[in-house]
């Protein structure tokens, strides 16, 4: 029992000690951290801090092709899928406003781009998860809840389609393809058009091909973020 109050003493003592406007200044930061947190979740792609090449990928927007030729945790992915959302949404909002590196080669319209990724659950775990937390995928971890309007989904229950709003009017659709559907119906993907594709790991000629025709009616175009 005399241990015990030596130590409720002792602590006390602490507690009386400290700079009260210490404390006021951790809790201010606290709360700052807490508001800073909750703003990142909202907007992801606002926080969005490009290393030096990210930024140069990001910077060559005006050329019709693109390619990112590097090892693992280079950051390819988070860098793709920064640029599908910010090509949809018509602006790279992590930029200043009056920065030409915000803009530079995205149409002045709502546009239409696919992501291809090798297979389903492949493209769940890196791009579309919508589960919280950790395991959520990096387009739902960037992508503005204000520019969000909604997904599709295929037969299967994977995201085959976001919808994102424009900034000059009207709705962007970021579409999800994988190369195993590809391999099992090689005629499922003609006939269509886009303003971008963005290749996340290398896929067969022919299916280049297939979507490289869906480029010209637009002037679409394409970046490559592939480990070799």
């Amino acid at each position: 029992m005399h241990d015990s109050l030596q130590v409720f003493t002792s602590q006390t003592d602490q507690t009386e000690g400290l700079d009260l406007n210490e404390l006021s200044r951790l809790r201010e930061l606290k709360q700052a951290l807490e508001r800073q947190a909750a703003l990142k979740k909202e907007n992801g792609l606002l926080y969005y801090t490009p290393h030096a090449k990210q930024d140069k990928f990001h910077a060559a927007g005006g050329k019709r092709r693109r390619y990112v030729r590097t090892g693992n945790r280079w950051g390819k992915s988070t860098a793709g899928a920064a640029e599908d959302i910010a090509w949809c949404m018509g602006e790279r909002i992590w930029y200043d406003e009056y920065d030409p590196k915000r803009y530079v080669g995205i149409p002045e319209r709502s546009v239409k781009g696919v992501l291809i990724v090798q297979d389903w659950d492949k493209a769940a775990e890196i791009f579309t998860s919508q589960d919280e937390g950790e395991s959520m995928g990096k387009m739902f971890k960037l992508l503005p809840r204000s520019a969000y309007v909604d997904v599709e989904k295929n037969q299967s229950g994977h995201i085959c389609k976001i919808l994102i709003k424009s900034k000059w009017g009207g709705v962007s659709a970021l579409c999800i393809d994988t190369v195993k559907s590809f391999k099992s119906n090689p005629m499922g993907h003609e006939s269509s058009d886009w303003d971008f594709v963005h290749v996340d790991e290398p896929m067969p000629k022919e299916m280049w091909a297939a979507y490289s025709r869906g480029l010209v009616d637009r002037r679409g175009s394409a970046w490559f973020m592939c480990t070799p």
